[in-house]
């Protein structure tokens, strides 16, 4: 039975369903023993571009134990499609190719269950999020989308993004019987994985495909000639085209060859002990928290891209909640798609379920999915906010001042306003002079956060979530009093931030406010849109 296990199904299914994108992708990547080294560049690569978004929605099929352990913190499931009988795998052989048949007929299930599929190969380098182009309105009613391998119009195996439309059903189910045939008629005398044949093509299905794709109904398209480039860019190289997406190492036979190829073109990205030598990307990123408020957010964006980032590479992420049907909001979407972001790298999340405040705000960022080693730094914009032209400028002064303070929660781009206890302006009490405050209050207004402390918290969180009837109260100031009241309106679910003020009342910690101009001027300011 050549059907795909139940586990590897499911576990495509869970990634697929966990997807951001919007329309959602499961990009599929197949790694064996022979290409873990590659792949570990490939995942290097899109850390340094600060893809997390194709990452969570990539499952690794790993074809033995020891590819499986090294994608260990990846979406990994382990998958045996060939015998032990085919001890040659390499490209031509029967064994390589009855793995690519026993890919296609997995593609043709998963396309059955109504899932996007995009196919990668880690051959190649990209300079850009390629699954978020796919989502570019000029191809979203494409049944199928590749690159020209050939210089022919001819896709390519080792990037297809497929629909699971009519056409693209039709397609695949062809290909996937064409293949079968040609693999079961087969006649060279030899045992099966022990031969490679005169013509190492025999069997390939991206060949098979060539004629298909030109001549079958549907629209299926290439991605611009000038921006995906195959393994011919390597004879005549422009280094200097900063228009180029995608590299693929192809036209070439041997993991040993390629991975000289992508030393000697500064496309390799792993350290000499082959680890990921540019594990943790921007120096600072931006997650902009939205759901229905399109004008709001197309302000926001306005004054963020009149900000001075004083060269640093920030990248700029969308995070859109959903209404009760899973369907994003189509004018907040269309501003975050059109946003042309220079200072980094963007990306578009929307969110496959309505998450709500709590969610938006708490599982946009999980800094458990970033390398350890990286000291990311998270502000948290609300679409209601704009901000100062000088904003990074203070905040990554005090991140760098105070970032490693052991009482220190998170910073506010809002002026310390509010005291907790009696009420009253907090400003009468800071001493002049001053530049910084740190208060006992958090500031929602541009929440700044270092990983280690967010990592923390929703550790805290996670766990007092589990107390029965546990409500996160301080009594004696001003926001618990807030929060009693939506707790008697039966609305406290639209407060998160009383959970960040009782993790930071039980840990006596403190959040840092600008004190700039003796508070006349703040990084922040909200324009009170309810």
């Amino acid at each position: 039975d050549a059907r795909a296990p139940k586990v590897v199904l499911r576990a495509a299914k869970a990634v697929f369903d966990r997807s951001t994108y919007h329309p959602r992708w499961l990009v599929m990547i197949i790694v064996g023993g022979s290409f873990q080294t590659m792949t570990r560049n490939f995942i290097c690569n899109l850390q340094r571009l600060g893809l997390r978004q194709v990452l969570a929605s990539t499952l690794f099929l790993a074809l033995d134990q020891a590819a499986y352990d090294d994608l260990a913190g990846h979406n990994r499931v382990l998958w045996r499609p060939v015998p032990e009988t085919f001890t040659d795998m390499s490209y031509g052989s029967a064994g390589y190719y009855l793995l690519m048949h026993r890919r296609t007929e997995l593609v043709l299930e998963l396309l059955k269950m109504g899932i996007q599929v995009a196919i990668v190969e880690t051959d190649a380098t990209w300079y850009m999020d390629i699954v978020s182009l796919a989502n570019d309105p000029r191809y979203l009613d494409a049944d199928a989308i590749s690159y020209d391998d050939t210089g022919k119009r001819e896709p390519c195996g080792g990037l297809l993004f497929l629909r699971p439309t009519v056409n693209t059903l039709g397609l695949w189910q062809d290909l996937t019987d064409k293949h079968h045939h040609v693999l079961a008629c087969v006649e060279d005398g030899g045992l099966p994985g022990q031969s490679q044949y005169t013509n190492p093509d025999w069997g390939s299905e991206q060949i098979m495909m060539f004629s298909m794709w030109k001549k079958r109904p549907g629209r299926f398209v290439l991605f611009p000639s000038r921006n995906f480039k195959n393994g011919m860019w390597y004879r005549k190289p422009n280094m200097s085209d900063t228009s180029v997406a995608y590299i693929h190492s192809n036209y070439i036979i041997g993991q040993s060859k390629k991975i000289a190829r992508l030393k000697a073109y500064g496309q390799w990205f792993l350290n000499s002990s082959s680890q990921c030598g540019w594990p943790c990307g921007a120096q600072l990123r931006l997650h902009l928290l939205t759901m229905r408020r399109a004008k709001s957010l197309r302000r926001l964006v306005a004054s963020l891209l009149e900000a001075d980032y004083m060269g640093l590479w920030v990248d700029l992420a969308f995070w859109i909640d959903t209404d009760r049907s899973g369907r994003p909001d189509p004018e907040t979407l269309l501003v975050a798609n059109s946003t042309a972001w220079p200072h980094g790298v963007k990306t578009v999340n929307v969110w496959p379920r309505n998450v709500g405040i709590y969610g938006n705000w708490i599982d946009s960022w999980r800094p458990e999915e970033d390398a350890p080693e990286c000291r990311t730094r998270v502000i948290f914009l609300e679409d209601d906010l704009t901000v100062s032209r000088h904003f990074v400028r203070w905040y990554m002064g005090a991140f760098d001042a105070f970032g490693n303070h052991p009482k220190v929660a998170s910073f506010a781009g809002q002026r310390p306003s509010l005291r907790a206890k009696g009420g009253g302006d907090l400003g009468r009490y800071i001493p002049k002079g001053s530049n910084a405050v740190a208060y006992r209050l958090m500031g929602s207004w541009g929440m700044g956060v270092t990983r280690e402390r967010w990592l923390e918290f929703r550790a805290w969180f996670k766990e007092h979530r589990k107390i029965p009837k546990y409500q996160p109260r301080v009594p004696g100031i001003m926001p618990d009093m807030w929060y009693q009241g939506f707790i008697k309106k039966g609305k406290e679910g639209s407060m998160w931030t009383m959970w960040f003020i009782k993790f930071m009342d039980e840990r006596r910690y403190y959040s840092v406010y600008p004190w700039v101009q003796g508070g006349r001027q703040a990084m922040v300011i909200n324009w009170r849109e309810f």
